[in-house]
Order: C-alpha cells, then structure tokens, then sequence
C-alpha cells in the first residue's frame, strides 16, 4: 500500500510539473513586463523633471511653468511607486487576513 500511494504521488508530480514550470515562466514574463513599465515612467520623469530645472536655470521659462513642469515630472515619476504599492499592500494584507483566518479555523 505504501508503495502505490509513493508511486500515485510521483506520478501527480510528474504530471503538475509542465503545469508549475509554465506559471513559473509566466509570472517572470509578467514581472519582466511590469519593470519595462516602470523603468519607462521613470526615464520619462526624470528627463521631464531635467527639462523643468534647466528651462528655469537657462532662463527659458518662467518659475510658474518650472514648477508645472516639475509637478508633472513628479507625477509621472511616481506612478509606479503608488501602483506597485498599492497592489503589493493589498495583495499582503489578503495574504495576512487568509493566514489569521486559517489559524483561527484550526
């Protein structure tokens, strides 16, 4: 009986292990998409940001279109922070209500 029930659990290994190595492959394209994004908003940001400070510096614009510039800059340069914690504050929280729950079910 022992031996049956070790060779049923190495073939279900054997057969969910195509299926994990394709989520694993999956995730990693999603995180690879996800930090082109924000490497995007931040090269983005920061030559808005660059601009702003030497249109000022050079005299090409007034100090109310610099600080436009700047706040837009800004703007731009954090959206990945705001999102990416949004997301990953949510999703720890769930995972922590989800432990607490199990425990308190035991």
């Amino acid at each position: 009986m022992k031996a049956i029930r070790w060779l049923l659990k190495l073939v279900l290994a054997m057969i969910t292990l195509p299926l994990i190595l394709a989520v694993w492959l999956i995730k990693w394209f999603v995180v690879f998409l996800h930090h082109c994004s924000a490497w995007t908003f931040y090269l983005l940001g920061s030559v808005v940001l660059a601009t702003a400070v030497l249109s000022f510096l050079m005299q090409q614009s007034q100090g109310i279109e610099a600080l436009q510039m700047l706040t837009g800059g800004f703007v731009i340069f954090m959206i990945p922070q705001v999102v990416g914690g949004a997301v990953v504050g949510r999703t720890k929280d769930q995972i922590l209500s989800e432990r607490k729950d199990l425990y308190i079910a035991q």
